[in-house]
């Protein structure tokens, strides 16, 4: 009986420090092996750290935006409105984009004057480029002529500044995929 206790304790023992192979992780070489996992988020983290490729930034973004301005020609005018759609870029560097407005102008005189501007969706084609942390989108008029600060690994493009009509415009991009 104690040969037996003995034989048992031995092999449990011995079973306690073989090698056997761990797979936590999966079955090693497979597609969701842990090195193929660690590179891919390398990978974003690199992308959220401003390393960006122009291959990165194709895709298509919701476009939403602010613009304001005043003008005295005659009369004194304030406008602001909003401007949202969407803008899709290529891999080819060529584009669509299709943009609407609307907001409301208050016109100095006797009597004061307040309208509605409801400009409707206007599809184009555009072209664009990547340059250190800068996407410059265009559709070869001054109409749309923006230069977008890159972020977020490329899943956002936000312009402020003086538009083609000398309003403030604040307007920003978010990657719809």
């Amino acid at each position: 009986m104690n040969q037996i206790r003995v034989m048992a304790m031995t092999l449990a023992v011995a079973l306690n420090f073989v090698a056997l192979p761990a797979h936590a992780q999966g079955n090693p070489g497979a597609a969701n092996s842990l090195t193929a996992r660690l590179a891919a988020l390398e990978a974003r983290v690199a992308s959220l750290e401003g390393n960006i490729t122009d291959e990165a930034l194709v895709g298509t973004y919701r476009v939403t935006g602010f613009i304001g301005g005043t003008a005295a020609d005659p009369n004194a005018s304030v406008a602001i409105g909003a401007i949202f759609g969407t803008i899709t870029l290529n891999a080819d560097h060529t584009g669509t984009g299709e943009l609407q407005m609307r907001g409301n102008f208050l016109v100095q005189g006797s009597p004061w004057t307040s309208s509605v501007v409801n400009f409707p969706p206007e599809p184009g084609a555009i072209t664009w480029s990547y340059a250190d942390g800068v996407v410059h989108i265009t559709d070869g008029t001054v109409n749309v002529d923006t230069y977008f600060n890159v972020a977020v690994g490329g899943r956002v493009l936000t312009f402020a500044g003086l538009g083609d009509d000398n309003d403030v415009d604040l307007i920003i991009l978010t990657r719809l995929r």
